[in-house]
């Protein structure tokens, strides 16, 4: 073989090779699409911690029983917003919007469950510190246990804490943070493995039931999982996590493209859409799968929880985009004046399961909304900021109306501070 020949057919194996390389590693399906991971050792552990939670539960001396009538569900969606309603697995529900009280989603689980909104029941972030609950705070799953219901609940969030912040407040079951990781590298529980725990919690036996859900699947960093993936660019680099293999150097420039007001990359933006649907898609099957499962006379309510996550839409006046402000609201098997706000969610519910006792906000303006990025601010009118020394940009009304909402709550004002 001629030295000119051989230098050839070296050439041409390299060039192949660096093609066939750069195919692998931009090839969507072995890029970007996720494996969908599931942890039978985990799942055997979630059913023991289940078992041992549920055993737990030893009827007071001298009680009688427990509450009967229908189950009570309400599920929690993060990253639900009003592009992605409605879902297949509501088909049967009714569908309205309900104005969020905040964009982030320890805050807006603290509204759902307190019926006040995040300054008021103490859970929201203040110069970076996490929050939680008031002493004297008693949220809904509260009330209704010294009323002998059953109060569980599954939690998908474990980046941050749930069960720190006072959320497992009045809980006779409340898993989440404390379940085994598991081997999927997500930074929260899987939506399968949260409504697996569910559907068991609905069909334990015993006296009426309040189960909470909390799924965060919808949530950035978006997990495009094999099956799920519907039609649309899929780029491994633009994603968050950067698919299988480091490769989110993308993600990160179009995001500071963003924050500088620049336009983004046609496929960028094309791959973060694709990436959400194909979340939806997931939590979606899963969340029929859930659903279909609960007894026909369960009163089920679904709600969404902090809003589009796009990049770049939190840093750029993302809060006062109207898929943050508004959030789905879908329920099922009830009667009851449709609330219009996150926080008086809590308060319809209390008045459907007949207990008293849930605090109020001192003022009831709708036009106010709150965001928690390492200070507390406020929005009102959607439009008008307040900062965390207390002073509106608006004049003298928006701030008379800021100084009033953060008065908190009608009652034990000082105490609950």
């Amino acid at each position: 073989m001629t030295p000119q020949l051989t230098r050839l057919l070296l050439g041409t194996a390299l060039c192949t090779a660096t093609a066939l390389g750069v195919f692998w590693a931009r090839h969507p399906n072995r890029v970007a699409v996720q494996p969908w991971s599931q942890d039978e050792e985990a799942r055997v552990d979630d059913r023991v911690q289940l078992n041992e939670a549920l055993s737990r539960r030893i009827p007071e001396a001298g009680e009688v029983g427990d509450a009967q009538g229908p189950a009570l569900v309400l599920v929690v969606l993060d990253g639900w917003n009003l592009e992605d309603a409605p879902l297949e697995s509501l088909q049967g529900f009714e569908q309205s919007q309900i104005r969020a009280c905040a964009p982030k989603s320890l805050s807006a689980q603290g509204c759902l469950l307190s019926g006040l909104p995040p300054h008021a029941n103490g859970i929201f972030r203040h110069k970076g510190k996490q929050n939680g609950f008031h002493a004297l705070v008693k949220p809904l799953p509260t009330l209704l246990q010294e009323a002998g219901w059953r109060t569980h609940a599954v939690v998908g969030e474990r980046k941050v804490r749930p069960s720190r912040t006072g959320l497992k407040r009045g809980f006779d079951v409340f898993l989440g943070d404390d379940l085994r990781r598991g081997g999927e590298a997500l930074p929260y529980i899987q939506g399968d493995r949260v409504l697996k725990l569910a559907r068991a919690l609905a069909q334990s036996p015993g006296g009426r039931q309040f189960l909470y859900v909390h799924l965060a699947d919808g949530r950035m960093p978006w997990i495009p999982r094999a099956g799920f993936v519907g039609p649309g660019t899929l780029e491994a680099r633009y994603l968050p996590e950067g698919g299988t293999r480091l490769r989110s150097g993308g993600f990160q420039e179009q995001k500071k493209r963003l924050a500088r007001r620049e336009s983004v990359e046609p496929a960028a933006l094309e791959t973060w859409l694709t990436a959400r649907q194909a979340e939806w898609s997931f939590v979606d099957t899963q969340l029929a799968e859930f659903l279909q499962s609960l007894p026909e006379d369960a009163q089920v309510v679904v709600v969404g929880s902090v809003g589009v996550e796009l990049p770049g839409q939190l840093e750029i006046g993302g809060a006062m985009l109207p898929q943050i402000i508004q959030v789905p609201l879908a329920w099922k098997g009830m009667e009851w004046v449709v609330p219009q706000r996150q926080d008086d969610l809590a308060h319809a519910l209390a008045d459907l399961a007949g207990v008293q006792g849930l605090r109020r906000p001192a003022v009831q303006d709708s036009g106010i909304v709150e965001r928690h990025q390492g200070d507390l601010t406020l929005l009102i009118d959607d439009a008008y900021r307040v900062g965390p020394e207390g002073r509106s940009e608006g004049g003298a009304e928006i701030q008379a109306r800021a100084d009033a909402w953060m008065l908190g709550i009608d009652q034990d004002l000082e105490a609950l501070r």
